[in-house]
């Protein structure tokens, strides 16, 4: 698998890196919309409890860093450019081994788990999206 050489961005860098960016930030939005939908306290606004989910604001032990984001970007940068290249093992590799790290925390949140496949649902589509329309394969090596 060679994947530094068969494949080019059909726009400039930056543009795809601001939508690998803006689209993990959409993720994130829908997963916290879904959390504050699913983990509001009774009485409490849906605004504040979606803020609350949105910006970490959990019991620490609870609390998804950002880093989380920051990993979700890495994979919007990489996915479409494994797709272009017929290459959709490693993605898969991934997910499972980012299951499997968290395996245990799962038992007893079966809500976390289902936020954590539909967000890598939602990172999919957006790779899926890019492959389309911002990475193209090439046919002879450059």
């Amino acid at each position: 698998m060679d994947i530094l050489h068969g494949w080019q961005l059909t726009t400039s860098w930056y543009w795809y890196v601001g939508y690998c960016v803006l689209a993990s930030a959409l993720a994130r939005v829908t997963i916290s919309a879904l959390k504050a939908y699913e983990c509001r306290e009774p009485g409490k606004p849906y605004h504040k409890a979606f803020w609350a989910a949105f910006l970490n604001r959990a019991k620490p032990q609870d609390r998804p860093n950002f880093s989380s984001g920051i990993l979700g970007t890495f994979e919007l940068l990489a996915y479409p450019i494994l797709l272009v290249l017929g290459e959709p093992t490693p993605i898969g590799f991934w997910v499972a081994l980012k299951t499997a790290g968290e395996w245990e925390g799962w038992k007893g949140s079966r809500a976390d788990f289902l936020r954590f496949l539909i967000g890598n649902v939602i990172v999919l589509a957006f790779s899926l999206v890019a492959a389309y329309y911002l990475v193209e394969k090439l046919t002879q090596r450059p």
